[in-house]
């Protein structure tokens, strides 16, 4: 039986660091502007980690991985909508990035998740705004990148704020 239980999580275990493995690899992949096969490789990493939460027995590591995989399938959404410029698979990560709020373990990754969601919500304006010039979309993308500035800021990431401000920028010379 002891056997059978380390092989067991041993299996669990390996498919963990490949779903990891996935995840680093979309997260470079996304960088380079590769947004197909980031989103990909985003998918690949949520569904293995989906796998594993249905496998595992233990109730704390099923907390653990749960907001892991929702930010997968929210970053997997965001690259899709990246690579078709749409407002509605922006609105759609937006609201994966919630449901990745609602089961975050810890108070860092809730703000992230919230300035992601928010960020999702700006471009979703923005591009609403490049497409139609209502400039009540123009506020409403400045007024939601301005939210997820201030979240990455809260959670202590720098980068990503001033990754925000400058797109609320980019926005302002549209």
């Amino acid at each position: 039986e002891m056997a059978t239980a380390l092989i067991k999580a041993s299996d669990i275990r390996g498919r963990y660091c490949q779903a990891r493995i996935n995840l680093e690899q979309a997260k470079i992949l996304d960088r380079k502007g590769d947004h197909d096969l980031s989103s990909k490789r985003y998918g690949s990493a949520a569904e293995t980690f989906r796998k594993i939460i249905e496998e595992t027995e233990s109730e704390v590591a099923r907390k653990e991985l749960r907001p892991i995989m929702c930010l997968c399938q929210a970053w997997q959404r965001m690259t899709v909508a990246e690579e078709k410029t749409s407002p509605e698979l922006y609105l759609e990560a937006s609201q994966l990035f919630e449901e990745a709020k609602e089961h975050s373990l810890n108070k860092r990754t809730s703000l992230l998740a919230l300035g992601n969601s928010s960020f999702c919500k700006a471009l979703a304006a923005g591009t609403k705004f490049d497409i139609t010039l209502d400039m009540t979309m123009h506020s409403t993308a400045k007024q939601h990148m301005e939210r997820a500035e201030t979240c990455y800021l809260k959670a202590g990431f720098k980068s990503a704020s001033e990754y925000a401000k400058a797109t609320q920028r980019l926005f302002d010379a549209y």
